[in-house]
């Protein structure tokens, strides 16, 4: 019976890296949410969703991010951070109030774009 418990519990290093993110996120004002499917066939299964602390408005779409994509925003590179948001302001402009016509979830999703590590595909280019 203790075997079969130990077996769905994560390996040591991959709870001691998701404590790791929790805490790099809280210091951003950030809360991480990870699934609770234990069903590795689902399809969100050991995905991640953010959400602001305060307000508690996501900043995703659901469970949708890897722990190397919630990694990759945490340590996010300022200027590139910075460029993310002033190429979306172009692209999409604002409102008429004034107010600008893309979310958080944009940011997100542009910024974990733009900065992944490039596809076997790209590589071979």
């Amino acid at each position: 019976m203790l075997d079969d418990m130990t077996t769905d519990m994560p390996p040591q290093r991959d709870k001691v890296r998701e404590n790791r993110l929790r805490r790099m996120a809280i210091r951003q004002g950030i809360e991480l949410r990870k699934c609770q499917r234990r069903d590795p066939m689902a399809l969100d299964h050991g995905l991640w969703s953010m959400v602001w602390q305060r307000s508690h408005r996501p900043l995703t779409e659901g469970y949708e991010l890897t722990s190397d994509e919630i990694e990759r925003f945490l340590t996010r590179d300022r200027a590139t951070y910075d460029q993310v948001i002033a190429d979306l302001g172009r692209e999409h402009g604002l409102d008429p109030d004034g107010f600008a016509a893309f979310t958080d979830r944009d940011v997100v999703r542009e910024y974990i774009r733009i900065t992944a590590p490039p596809t076997e595909k790209e590589r071979s280019l």
